[in-house]
């Protein structure tokens, strides 16, 4: 709301302005709820990854499939805590086989918990392996090779990427910085475009142009692995 305000003011030299740019909270709003998700499926990707480490060393110490699950949870508890997402997600899990539920709708449940594409497609392949009675040990050992593969991609693509996410916040706000920099250092020079019909359509298309081309940077940002 105060960012719609400064952005009235700037564009529009009147506060009245934000009454029709309320709609641009939702806007902003969605935009940040996507980048909390994708920061939150990135946690639990690396918590996943360790899951799966420790589930292999259970299953190569010749657990059964649910003891390995149940030996990766207290691992992975000691390791993060209990109120990681990860560890909550397993102890339900846990839970469930421990009430002797059928561990394929145990993981059914989990992989819903995870929100993830790498906890669904491991406990398919799992379910598939429990049932045909494949190596178990091979199986956990591809997955998470594969999975942290991706994530270090996912980790080298952040770093690289670091410097020139900095530069477009930097000139996502440039615009806002001269428009406040004409108000404040030429007091005038900007009157003109204030209050009348022609100013308030130029300011309107320089501030449609601006919303574009900061939807334009948030996609060139956005590397997905």
């Amino acid at each position: 709301m105060i960012l719609i305000l400064i952005v009235a003011e700037l564009f529009f030299g009147t506060l009245k302005a934000a009454v029709f740019m309320l709609p641009g909270i939702f806007w902003f709003a969605g935009k940040r709820k996507k980048a909390i998700e994708e920061k939150k499926a990135y946690k639990r990707r690396e918590s996943f990854r360790e899951c799966l480490i420790m589930l292999k060393s259970a299953l190569s110490a010749g657990y059964s499939p649910e003891n390995a699950w149940r030996n990766a949870y207290k691992e992975l508890k000691h390791l993060m805590g209990e109120d990681e997402f990860t560890v909550k997600a397993m102890r339900k899990l846990c839970s469930k086989l421990d009430m002797n539920e059928n561990i394929e709708s145990a993981l059914d449940e989990f992989s819903t918990i995870m929100a993830i594409e790498e906890a669904s497609d491991f406990c398919e392949v799992f379910r598939f392996a429990k049932r045909s009675g494949g190596d178990f040990s091979k199986l956990i050992g591809s997955a998470v090779d594969r999975l942290s593969q991706k994530i270090e991609t996912e980790r080298e693509i952040r770093s690289i990427t670091a410097a020139k996410r900095l530069e477009q916040l930097i000139m996502n706000v440039i615009p806002l910085g001269i428009c406040a920099y004409l108000r404040i250092g030429s007091p005038g020079y900007m009157d003109a475009l204030y209050g009348n019909i022609s100013g308030i359509l130029i300011m309107s298309g320089c501030l449609a142009v601006y919303v574009g081309a900061f939807e334009l940077s948030e996609r060139i940002a956005s590397i997905e692995v």
